[in-house]
């Protein structure tokens, strides 16, 4: 399955479903803090990521906190 992160392509296993925890995990950022995510421009909460599955095509948007001045 293909899927666009900060339009980006990145692909996950086909043939079974994929939740954005899952995604993150396979992209390398596991265990980051800071980090909120749209899926298609809409927010999804971090407690709902293990629940949220992914299409194919889907638009995932990734920002991470920065602290400065």
């Amino acid at each position: 399955m293909q899927v666009q992160i900060n339009h980006q392509s990145f692909s996950l296993p086909e043939g079974q479903p994929a939740s954005v925890t899952q995604l993150l995990q396979q992209a390398g950022f596991t265990g980051q803090t800071g980090i909120a995510l749209a899926v298609n421009n809409k927010v999804v909460p971090r407690h709902l990521w293990p629940f949220h599955l992914l299409q194919q095509g889907d638009s995932i948007t990734l920002i991470s906190a920065t602290q400065g001045g």
